[in-house]
């Protein structure tokens, strides 16, 4: 019964059953768990505030790229559409209603409803030259709120883009 693997087992890491070492083994391996927990308890609260900063700025470059591309659209669409004085009312709807299509990625409230959010600035503008250099710039300006207060940053911030186009013929 001496050879059986168990006692190999014990054997070899030089511990009996019952023996000093064996305790003292025993209490190491606790005073380590204890202190596993007490740097687990002092790093936590760090790591939790790094998620969170990333977290933030993921939202905030997000929005940001929407914003830029939902300026581009508007522009492009606002390029490719003739317009006169008469119908510059239709052709600013017009523009702003892409816009608006290009932001339902941000999940706006009244985009389904087909409303200009009210937090949402979107101006289309007619810039005339000399005929065949005429431009569309439209300005894009979106409020973005961080999920955390953080100190020393403002936790509201007014994202702007603006783009300008030449009229394609």
């Amino acid at each position: 019964m001496k050879n059986t693997l168990l006692h190999r087992f014990r054997r070899t890491r030089g511990v009996r059953r019952g023996s000093n070492e064996g305790r003292r083994r025993r209490r190491l391996r606790r005073e380590r768990a204890g202190a596993v927990l007490i740097e687990l308890a002092l790093l936590l609260p760090l790591l939790i505030t790094i998620v969170l900063a990333c977290i933030d700025f993921g939202r905030l470059a997000y929005t940001h790229i929407a914003v830029t591309n939902a300026a581009r659209e508007g522009a492009y669409i606002g390029s490719f559409n003739p317009v006169t004085t008469a119908s510059l009312p239709n052709w600013e709807a017009v523009i702003q209603q892409a816009t608006l299509n290009e932001l339902a990625q941000l999940e706006l409230e009244d985009i389904d409803n087909n409303r200009f959010p009210e937090s949402v600035g979107i101006v289309a503008t007619l810039i005339k030259e000399d005929g065949r250099n005429d431009r569309v710039r439209v300005s894009v300006s979106y409020p973005f709120e961080t999920i955390v207060n953080w100190p020393g940053i403002p936790s509201d911030v007014t994202i702007s883009r603006a783009v300008e186009m030449r009229f394609i013929r």
